[in-house]
Parts: structure tokens; sequence; C-alpha cells
């Protein structure tokens, strides 16, 4: 398929053959060739010791956080119903947050406010010897 073709697909066509793509893409890479990134895994550690407080202050709770080096990045999610941040707990968050790649918000069926976000570089490729 050629790339001026992929607008005929629908939607759902479209996911299907992404997913095919990235499946192979995913095969190809050992996570064996990765490398902990130590800046990167310290910005990540302080996110889950942050969120982890956060979750303990509003009776929340933080999914577990699950690595694979050949993803790169590292991510972990918050789950509360309320969040209350005033004065320095918003230049904390904000500052938590800088370090991120990606940040999403979404409400999740029972009511809760789910929070996800990813440092990137956590794992790098190593080098290979010239």
């Amino acid at each position: 398929m050629k790339f001026d073709e992929l607008d005929r697909l629908s939607d759902e066509e479209f996911l299907r053959l992404f997913g095919r793509i990235y499946d192979e893409f995913m095969k190809n890479l050992d996570d064996d060739d990765y490398r902990v990134n130590p800046p990167q895994w310290a910005a990540l550690m302080n996110l889950v010791g942050y969120f982890n407080d956060l979750a303990e202050k509003s009776h929340g709770y933080i999914d577990p956080v699950k690595l694979q080096p050949k993803l790169v990045s590292g991510c972990v999610t918050l789950y509360v119903t309320v969040l209350s941040l005033k004065g320095e707990d918003v230049k904390e968050f904000c500052s938590m947050l800088s370090k991120c790649i990606s940040f999403s918000l979404d409400a999740t069926t029972d009511g809760k406010a789910c929070l996800s976000v990813c440092v990137p570089d956590v794992f790098v490729r190593k080098e290979t010897p010239s």
C-alpha cells in the first residue's frame, strides 16, 4: 500500500494497518539493546514518588509502573476522585510536569480522574562499538 492510498481507508482499517506495522516494527527491537539513562531515570523516579504522595494525600492510587526498555519512555498514571492543589503545590505540580513529554487527563467510568504522564528517554540505545 502506498501512502497516498491511506486516505481511502476507514478509521478502523487505518488503525488495523497501523497496528500491524507497529507490531512488526516492535518485533525488530530488543530490550537488551537499551540501557538506563540515569538523569531521565531519576526524573521518572521523582515523578513516581511525587504521584505516590499525591495519591496518599488524595485517597487515590497509582498504577504499578511497567517499564520496557525498547519503548524508551517511562509512564505513570495517577487515579484520584479529587485533587486539590493550592499555592506552592501548583508550582511543584508544574515543575514535575515540565519533565514529561506527554500529559493526559481523563475521566474513568467510576468517577475518578486519571492523570497519565510520560518521561522521555528513560532508556536509550546502547552505543555499538565501531
